[in-house]
């Protein structure tokens, strides 16, 4: 199901929820996600989320809705969430980003992917190193980090987690075996480039 895209900006991340490819959205099709938004649109917190998981015929539901500032983050019948954002470029131009997370004993990155909306274009999938400057990534936490430790060469970024905010930064961090392995908490954010056309990448990196 298809809105027209004369639609008022609280109802964009609804929009592009609706249209992502279904590998994007835990193999969810249109109807599911469809129940989804009607089941769960308004809700704050986990606990209206755990109620509706108890009341509704459902497996997955928003746990936080965030129209003003385009964030979703979905839970369900898998240990983890998965999270999605809207950055707005323009009013024909947007940038969506998807992060699934899941935990056991300890929590990993399952997913991290981006697609770029033009309206002229429609939707399509962007390498991450377009996305994040995943060098200097890469370089920021080889400095930080004590002989005779070294960084993996990862360009998928997978050994890092990340938390997408209601404001536009993306919070980063690794994972508690990560932490143990190089004997430090890492914490930094990457912020958003509102004026791509200018830059390499939608995010530069910044500390904590």
């Amino acid at each position: 199901m298809c809105m027209p895209f004369a639609e008022s900006y609280s109802q964009t991340v609804f929009k592009f929820f609706r249209e992502l490819p279904d590998s994007a959205v835990m193999n969810l099709n249109t109807e599911e996600r469809e129940k989804i938004i009607q089941i769960s649109k308004d809700n704050k917190d986990w606990n209206d989320a755990v109620k509706d998981l108890n009341t509704q015929q459902t497996n997955f539901v928003f746990e936080e809705v965030n129209t003003k500032n385009n964030y979703l983050k979905l839970i369900g019948n898998f240990e983890g969430k998965w999270e999605m954002k809207v950055w707005t470029i323009s009013s024909t131009y947007f940038l969506i980003g998807i992060y699934r997370e899941t935990c056991g004993p300890i929590c990993n990155a399952e997913q991290l992917d981006f697609y770029v909306y033009l309206k002229s274009k429609g939707l399509q999938k962007l390498k991450l190193t377009t996305v994040f400057p995943v060098q200097k990534i890469q370089e920021y936490i080889a400095e930080k980090l004590l002989p005779p430790y070294t960084i993996e060469d990862d360009k998928s970024l997978g050994h890092l987690l990340f938390q997408f905010s209601e404001d536009s930064d993306i919070n980063v961090f690794w994972n508690k075996s990560m932490a143990e392995k190089y004997r430090f908490e890492l914490n930094f954010q990457l912020y958003f480039l509102p004026d791509n056309l200018k830059n390499e990448t939608y995010f530069g990196i910044k500390e904590n």
